[in-house]
C-alpha cells in the first residue's frame, strides 16, 4: 500500500513540474521574477535576436528603468540592430547602455 501513495506521490510531483515547465515555456511565469523581486530598479538587455522592439510599450509598461543592448560580440560580429534599438530606447528616454559580448572561440 506504501509504495501506492509513493507512486501517487511522484507521479503528482512530476505533473507540476511538467505544467510548472510548460508556463515557464510559454512565458505565463517566469522564474526570474522569485529573485528579482526584492530589487527595485529593473532592466532588460536586448539584441537582434529580439527582432523588431516596440519601445513606446517597453518604456511605458513602467516595468523596466534600463536597457541593455548588445553592440558586439566575439572579435568581429556587430548586432545589426544595435544603433535602432539605441536611438529608439533613448527615445523613449530609457536609461541605455550597451554590451560587448565575449565570446570563447
Amino acid at each position: 500500500m506504501k509504495l501506492k501513495r509513493w507512486q501517487k506521490s511522484t507521479a503528482c510531483i512530476l505533473l507540476l513540474l511538467m505544467i510548472a515547465g510548460v508556463l515557464e515555456y510559454k512565458g505565463i511565469i517566469w522564474h526570474n521574477n522569485l529573485f528579482a523581486s526584492k530589487y527595485k530598479v529593473r532592466g532588460i538587455d536586448v539584441s537582434h535576436y529580439q527582432g523588431e522592439i516596440d519601445w513606446g510599450m517597453v518604456a511605458g509598461s513602467g516595468k523596466w528603468q534600463f536597457v541593455y543592448i548588445k553592440a558586439t560580440e566575439g572579435k568581429d560580429m556587430t548586432d545589426k540592430e544595435f544603433k535602432s534599438n539605441w536611438e529608439q530606447a533613448r527615445s523613449q528616454k530609457m536609461k541605455a547602455e550597451a554590451s560587448w559580448g565575449a565570446s570563447a572561440f
